[in-house]
């Protein structure tokens, strides 16, 4: 197996890694890792992705990056409940940027798509029944008995007549023992920590302050960059003067790199306020004359043009041109910024013969390949410290930000930290893309969809990343949630049309679902009132062939009260399926009459993830996400003017805030 090595060959990789390990413990309680010169001989590795140790304590090598979403706690668990480990002595250590830390489903160390847990469980399964099998084994050899006897539990191998000996006192002989190819995988009936809602590891010190964050990284004798970048997309900088720059005590160097031009200095605040003192003339702007105005319009017309075929079965035309009883309707989206808590940032200490980086990173494939590109250095001569990152969210799957630290510190030759403003990642964000979407539907005398037509225009997000994702024209993110439309149509037509804007567009959230699974659940509920039929009932009277989707939505309707509703609100239902996930959601809404302002009261959301690893969790995350769909469908909004963006800050791009949240309740089934 591919996930499986000797130990030699582990403790080789891991220094040559750099994943020394020393395991410490915060003042608040909470297990870390930090960096030590020197590998504990005795620790026992029966695989990449755990050691334990002389005294017990059990490290989970976690190779996707923590960004809130809690897989520093739910990878450990997967493979503690396995190795039957002590929850109190399992510690994490993120793994480094290499080949044999990749995520083999998709063939890269990335966090995103919803694929951590789906992609790792059983490689974590199997690191932590490989370890179980060769403890049991030394055990039960120490006591001659036989091995079938033996279990493990809480950090024991227990054996027959009341046989009970801790793991770190098997490690040195354990170590010897050649790892098991396909070790017995323990009965889900006996889990114990999988399907648990564990606290999550890192929790007390994220309250307390003290994770170290990317932007919180510090190196003795660091230094600051900044860049300035122009303001149309594409632009170039051509000359630049920093006459204004050079008699500041805190300045360092400014120059050109690709993106603009960077400006180190001794402090943080001095690179940002200096990098406003930079005169610079920027040229080949894509289209200076870019705007909002442009966009829409733009995209208004090219809606009407013929797209390229994604699915098409039955004779949509034929019974749209015959039906009575027809609908079409628009739907025009912004772009939206991600708004990662954490601006982007990366620390980066580049010498001779080595080059170290620490970066709040989805990434570390990317940012390993960026690293050797730039510095010309072997793989095994950069090493990536993944940081706790401030959200994600798909904008830190790009690695631009990293591109741009190595570039400046090949120049100025010691630590240097880029960091990026509130307003640098505004202007610069890879975005959601704007679209639209036109559909026209019909209702046969059963008052069921007979045929459905979907257009959407849009710009491609995969054409860019990975144009081989491509599918004979199609960007697969931009029609996910159409082709594979749940409701029941007898006829079904869809064709994307590429719009081609300078505005980078990246994965957002749940990516082409965000926009996709908004407007079809709009339009089903248009085609509920022409049909005069309740949204829940009409949604499933075309769930018959969805079970799992038509429970959500008749869970979520029974725990709003959808059968008793509360005069003077408004109620809401929508259901979608996504990366492996089927979600439903019902709203209580509420309307200011005299502003008009929508007011979402409460909101009732079920999900069905398949396995559940923690339930805990899984609630937290839906309760975010419902936030930030409330805030995306009634707020957010990015702007454009003279080739760029104009939405600056905060206060020019708004989201939901505390007080306008509702109370949330969530079912995981």
């Amino acid at each position: 197996m591919k996930t499986l090595m000797n130990r030699r060959d582990a403790l080789k990789v891991l220094s040559t890694a750099g994943l020394s390990l020393a395991v410490i413990t915060s003042p608040f309680g909470v297990k870390i890792i930090k960096a030590n010169n020197k590998i504990d001989d005795e620790f026992f590795t029966p695989t990449i992705w755990l050691h334990i140790s002389t005294d017990g304590t059990v490290v989970v090598i976690v190779n996707k990056s923590e960004m809130g979403q809690g897989v520093y706690t739910s990878l450990p668990q997967i493979l503690g409940d396995e190795l039957g480990a002590n929850w109190d002595s399992i510690y994490v250590c993120p793994a480094p940027a290499r080949e044999k830390y990749i995520d083999y489903k998709s063939g890269a160390q990335l966090t995103g798509g919803s694929t951590s847990i789906r992609h790792m469980y059983m490689t974590y399964r199997i690191a932590g029944a490989t370890a179980r099998e060769m403890l049991i084994e030394t055990a039960s050899e120490r006591w001659k008995v036989d091995r079938e006897s033996c279990f493990t539990r809480d950090g024991f191998v227990i054996g027959p007549n009341n046989l009970k000996i801790p793991f770190g006192r098997l490690v040195k002989e354990a170590s010897k023992k050649i790892p098991p190819l396909n070790p017995k995988l323990k009965d889900e009936s006996k889990f114990y920590f999988i399907g648990k809602p564990m606290r999550k590891f890192d929790i007390a010190d994220k309250v307390n302050g003290m994770t170290i964050f990317g932007i919180d990284k510090q190196l003795e004798g660091m230094c600051y960059a900044t860049v300035k970048r122009s303001v149309g997309y594409g632009g170039s900088p051509a000359n630049f003067n920093i006459d204004k720059l050079k008699n500041d005590k805190d300045f360092i160097d400014a120059f050109k790199i690709g993106s603009g031009v960077a400006v180190v200095a001794k402090k943080v605040d001095k690179a940002i306020s200096l990098r406003d003192k930079v005169d610079v003339s920027f040229t080949n702007v894509a289209n200076p004359k870019l705007d909002t105005q442009f966009i829409e319009t733009t995209l208004k017309s090219s809606i009407n043009k013929r797209g390229i075929v994604a699915r098409s079965f039955g004779k949509v035309d034929d019974i749209l041109e015959t039906s009575k009883r027809k609908l079409t309707s628009t739907y025009l989206l912004p772009y939206l910024a991600h708004v990662t808590l954490e601006p982007m940032n990366c620390t980066v200490d580049l010498k001779e013969d080595r080059c170290d980086l620490w970066v709040p990173t989805q990434s570390q494939s990317g940012t390993l390949s960026v690293a050797k590109q730039l510095t010309g250095f072997p793989e095994e001569k950069i090493h990536v410290h993944t940081t706790y990152l401030g959200a994600g969210l798909g904008r830190k799957a790009e690695v631009d930000f990293v591109s741009e630290a190595v570039e400046i510190a090949k120049k100025v030759k010691k630590p240097v930290k880029l960091i990026w403003t509130r307003e640098d990642d505004f202007k610069h964000d890879f975005y959601r893309p704007a679209n639209i979407s036109e559909i026209t539907a019909s209702l046969n005398d059963n008052n069921k969809i007979s045929a459905w037509k979907h257009k959407i225009a849009i710009p491609s997000i995969w054409e860019r990343v990975n144009p081989k994702r491509m599918y004979r024209g199609v960007d697969p993110s931009a029609v996910e949630g159409l082709v594979n439309l749940p409701y029941d149509v007898d006829s079904l037509h869809v064709e994307f049309i590429k719009v081609d804007f300078p505005i980078p567009v990246g994965f957002w959230r749940s990516v082409g679902s965000t926009h996709n699974g908004f407007t079809v659940e709009s339009f089903i509920d248009e085609l509920a009132y022409m049909a005069n039929i309740d949204p829940v009932e009409f949604r499933l009277k075309h769930l018959k062939n969805d079970k799992r989707a038509a429970r959500l939505v008749d869970l979520v309707a029974e725990k709003i009260n959808w059968g008793n509703k509360e005069s003077g609100y408004g109620y809401g239902v929508a259901q979608h399926f996504s990366f492996g996930s089927y979600a439903a959601e019902a709203a209580k809404v509420e309307v200011d009459e005299e502003s008009g302002k929508i007011l979402v009261r409460k909101v009732v959301a079920a999900i069905d993830c398949g396995k559940v690893v923690n339930p805990k969790i899984i609630k937290e995350q839906v309760t975010g996400a419902v936030i930030m769909g409330i805030s995306t469908a009634l707020k957010e909004k990015m702007e454009f003017a003279n080739g760029g963006a104009k939405t600056n800050n905060f206060y020019d791009y708004k989201i939901l805030s505390a007080e306008e949240a509702p109370d949330i309740e969530v079912y995981v089934v």
